[in-house]
């Protein structure tokens, strides 16, 4: 084994513990980033295999390895087998940590407590003391432990063994200087105050939406990065830093979580400019055809109402990019895909869900040319971040942040002949719809399940379309089972468009030479009037 310079990012292996989420998910992208090949540890494989495919796809280099810090012969072996990968380990993230709701002397659950204690001390000795060999052989190294504020100074909140099994890292750390400088060693404890992660959602009675105050994941992975980037002949041994302090009695309510409602969805169609004219023969405006860049391959056009809208999306043109939308098409036709969430700003959002335990993707940032009733090209710009796979029940879902929504929202554009106003509902067919209900839910900040129409509504916000989850049976009963056949499983069956005049609407559509179907309080057109989805119309 060589020695190492970390201004060469193919020096050696940055080992990150407790790498599933937070900060230690944080500083598995950020050294990736910079080039260095990152090997990621955690007691559950799922969120670090994830990790790992996301570093992989973007260019990096990331192994995922399954540990619970606790084995210590587990932890000997995986330290070897890390080592092997890349011929080494440059620098220890020691991140791996715990603490639980039972945090005071009058409330004390001791199992909870030996917990604590156990994954914050003895779990970090494990891996210190397995790593160690490797550095020496290596002819130096740096280890980088994440402390706390409480690991320095004492604070109720955090607990009593949270408290001195982070006093306990911050010595451990030190001794390691002490013993290890001769080495080519190096030993920094990191003491954060309040750091916007799942764990602090632990605290009792802690208000989620203050995460946006605090010290985020991405400002301690910063910090490490220039900690193993230090001069070799200098250790620091810790770093205190804390989150700035606020006036308590400020004006600005903290978001307690970001995701605000139903924004817009779209229909996938191979048939772009045929759905257009189904659509207009339905009573609706389309605003102009709008083309996405070349790499896309995709054009659209808008259905827009006053708080929300929708989407028809077609393929112009193969590309790569849209090779996974060929594919469903291919497989289960057109249908309506995806919903698009009401979100401010799409990097916080990320940020606070990560801390909610809800997973999204990197942020995307583009624009596109948006041609105007006039004649005239505008912009349009947006910022959006997917949910993760595993946090939604069916479906596509994602968030938006509109950057020019006067682009989008025109005023001329709003007038139906069908009088529709707004989008009123979303359906999607579950065979647990109860189940599934409850995790749309906690996508939305306002979301709650009530039992309603045969089967389980979300509420999503205010002058927001909330999401209704039935079982086959119940959607079969509600339309027929032919209709719902003719829609694809992996899509959501149905959407619901309000009117302010149910007649007039009724009567714009049999204008158009289509058929419809009653409904209480409404009536319904089949899926192949629609590219796909079965479409309710409702009085409001």
């Amino acid at each position: 084994m060589g020695n190492y310079s970390l201004d060469n990012p193919a020096a050696g292996t940055v080992w990150i513990t407790g790498a599933g989420s937070g900060i230690g998910a944080a500083l598995a992208r950020r050294f990736a980033q910079e080039g260095f090949p990152v090997a990621l540890s955690a007691r559950t494989e799922a969120p670090i295999a994830a990790l790992a495919a996301e570093i992989n796809a973007a260019g990096g280099q990331a192994r995922a390895f399954a540990l619970d810090v606790l084995d210590r012969a587990a932890v000997f072996d995986t330290v070897r087998r890390i080592a092997d990968w890349q011929g080494g380990i440059a620098v220890l993230c020691n991140n791996a940590g715990l603490n639980n709701p039972h945090r005071h002397w009058d409330d004390i659950e001791f199992a909870e407590w030996d917990a604590v204690i156990a994954t914050n001390l003895s779990g970090a000795i494990n891996v210190i003391a397995a790593t160690l060999p490797i550095m020496r052989a290596c002819g130096g190294g740096v280890m980088i432990h994440t402390a706390s504020l409480a690991g320095r100074h004492h604070m109720p909140a955090a607990g009593v063994p949270y408290g001195a099994s982070k006093h306990a890292l911050v010595d451990l750390s030190a001794s390691l200087n002490a013993a290890e400088g001769k080495n080519g060693i190096r030993s920094t404890a990191l003491c954060p105050g309040e750091v916007a992660t799942p764990l602090l959602l632990k605290r009792p009675g802690f208000d989620p939406g203050l995460m946006q105050w605090m010290i985020q994941p991405e400002d301690v992975a910063e910090l490490a990065l220039t900690v193993a980037r230090m001069n070799p002949a200098v250790a620091i041994h810790e770093i205190v830093f804390a989150p700035l302090q606020r006036d308590s009695k400020r004006k600005e309510s903290p978001m307690s979580h970001p995701v605000k409602g139903v924004d817009h969805l779209f229909l996938l169609t191979a048939d772009l400019d045929g759905s257009a004219d189904r659509w207009r023969r339905l009573g609706f405006t389309l605003s102009p055809r709008g083309t996405h860049s070349p790499e896309k391959g995709t054009a659209n056009y808008t259905i827009i109402f006053e708080h929300d809208y929708f989407e028809l999306l077609g393929i112009i043109a193969d590309t790569q990019a849209n090779l996974h939308q060929r594919e469903m098409i291919a497989r289960d036709g057109d249908g309506l895909r995806a919903i698009a969430c009401r979100i401010d700003d799409a990097h916080m959002a990320r940020r606070l869900l990560a801390a909610l335990g809800i997973g999204a993707e990197p942020v995307a940032e583009f624009s596109r040319p948006l041609p105007l009733p006039d004649g005239g090209t505008g912009t349009a710009a947006f910022a959006v971040t997917h949910f993760a796979g595993q946090d939604t029940p069916a479906g596509f879902m994602f968030m938006c942040q509109h950057k020019t929504p006067d682009m989008v929202w025109r005023p001329e554009l709003q007038t139906h002949a069908n009088t529709a106003r707004g989008l009123a509902g979303i359906v999607a067919v579950s065979d647990d719809p109860e189940q599934a209900a409850g995790r749309y839910a906690r996508l939305f900040a306002a979301g709650q399940v009530t039992p309603a129409d045969g089967g389980w509504l979300v509420a999503t916000g205010a002058d927001s379309a909330p999401i209704l989850c039935l079982s086959p049976a119940a959607a079969a009963a509600r339309w027929s089972a032919a209709a719902l056949a003719a829609t694809p499983r992996s899509a959501f069956a149905a959407m619901r468009v309000a009117v302010r005049d149910l007649s007039a609407a009724r009567a714009a559509v049999a204008a158009g030479g289509i058929a419809t179907h009653d409904l209480p309080g409404g009536f319904w057109v089949a899926p192949a009037d629609t590219s796909g989805v079965i479409l309710e119309f409702v009085a409001s």
